[in-house]
């Protein structure tokens, strides 16, 4: 027997109870308590293959990147030439490129934050938003390690785009002369914004048919995680939440069932 609640049942059994502010943020989460007498039935669900990024894991992607109290510098992009076609290779390949970023000097506790996306195309790519800023230096060194990891520099491969033969010096060339592949931020929260409007693209989050075990969409490093501070606790009713919302004209104040996380909370 699966357990599915209308919006009243949620209102009656699921109640908001409190409301959670963040450090220079105006996120807030929505804290429910249980008035059930005993644990409701739910069905248990299998563990499925990942096809695609969840509407709740997408939500704690969103989160995570408004309310870390961080500031991330650059963005790094792995990009393939001739792209892999299992999860497994293209997520071995993300762990060497975080172990090496970690090695370079002075970044032995660089904060980071991955998400991986899928083009039109169906070949995968990752962004990693890093709390340290890229030089010429290190992101030339950068693109020979990356050739060398992603098994790109053992022939010659068509590009995609322009269907032409590239050698392994122009995918050289191409990482450590691109800016865009790792750039520098230019606007402060820039990349953190940049983040939230490539992540709601909603094409680039389905698991195309000829790939396989993409596992997690996204991750970050534990001093990511842990730089969310919260700014206080306070306690609040669905009611005092709508009205709230309603005086700053924010749409989810007439959602029949009030999210978790609402992005644009008033502050006063």
């Amino acid at each position: 027997m699966s357990c599915r609640y209308t919006a009243e049942e949620i209102a009656r059994i699921y109640p908001i109870g409190a409301l959670v502010r963040y450090t220079g943020t105006n996120t807030v989460t929505l804290l429910r308590y249980s008035t059930h007498q005993g644990r409701p039935l739910r069905d248990t669900p299998l563990r499925r293959e990942v096809r695609e990024l969840s509407r709740k894991s997408l939500a704690r992607l969103t989160f995570l990147i408004n309310t870390a109290n961080c500031t991330f510098q650059s963005m790094l992009t792995l990009n393939y030439l001739s792209p892999p076609v299992s999860g497994k290779k293209a997520k071995n390949d993300l762990r060497y490129v975080i172990g090496w970023l970690k090695r370079c000097p002075g970044w032995s506790d660089i904060g980071y934050l991955w998400f991986a996306e899928f083009t039109k195309n169906g070949t995968i790519h990752f962004h990693i938003l890093l709390t340290e800023k890229v030089t010429q230096i290190t992101r030339n060194a950068f693109a020979d390690y990356w050739v060398k990891i992603s098994k790109q520099g053992s022939g010659g491969y068509c590009s995609l785009r322009n269907k032409k033969l590239l050698d392994v010096e122009t995918v050289i060339t191409v990482h450590n002369q691109r800016w865009e592949v790792w750039q520098n931020a230019q606007l402060d929260n820039g990349l953190k914004r940049y983040a939230v409007m490539y992540a709601t693209k909603p094409y680039q989050k389905v698991v195309p048919a000829h790939f396989r075990d993409i596992g997690r969409f996204w991750g970050a490093s534990q001093n990511v995680r842990n730089s969310v501070e919260v700014a206080g606790i306070e306690a609040i009713t669905e009611n005092e939440v709508r009205n709230k919302l309603r005086q700053g004209n924010n749409p989810s104040a007439e959602w029949d069932v009030l999210p978790k996380y609402i992005w644009t909370y008033p502050n006063n």
